[in-house]
């Protein structure tokens, strides 16, 4: 639940269609005009989902360290989520700290292969929507055939 709740806080708020965070005390305001609802507060929404997903996949990954039978599509999504887990992390991770730098250095370098490859990495959110909703699906799968 608390990646969820991250995930989908920082992607309403990044798009700005129904919410829209300001930094600054904490607070809301509703509107009739979108971006209907304005919230305040004294982190960014990036943080939020950061912190979310931190905690969430550390609770997620003790969880699946419990489970034992994995022959069942309960067992089967729970794995499989699992291991989409940590190649979302890998790749927001990756995005977070790595890409930013390898860019900053080719901006800083006349390097033509280094700014291909940069051209290359730029997809490195694609992949980490993809996962995000493979992701989803595995959980409602998950869910769905619990106690079954």
């Amino acid at each position: 639940m608390l990646i969820f709740t991250g995930t989908a806080y920082y992607a309403l708020t990044k798009r700005r269609l129904f919410i829209e965070h300001r930094k600054g005390e904490p607070g809301i305001v509703v509107r009739p005009e979108r971006p209907y609802i304005t919230v305040f507060g004294p982190v960014y929404p990036m943080t939020i989902h950061h912190a979310f997903t931190v905690v969430g996949t550390l609770l997620a990954l003790a969880h699946f360290a419990t489970c034992t039978d994995y022959s069942t599509p309960y067992g089967k999504a729970g794995l499989g989520m699992a291991i989409t887990l940590i190649l979302l992390n890998i790749s927001g991770f990756y995005g977070r700290y790595i890409h930013t730098k390898i860019e900053k250095a080719a901006r800083e370098k006349e390097s033509r292969a280094l700014k291909q490859l940069v051209r290359v990495m730029r997809r490195w959110k694609v992949l980490h929507v993809i996962l995000a909703a493979v992701f989803l699906l595995l959980l409602g799968i998950h869910l769905a055939t619990m106690g079954d």
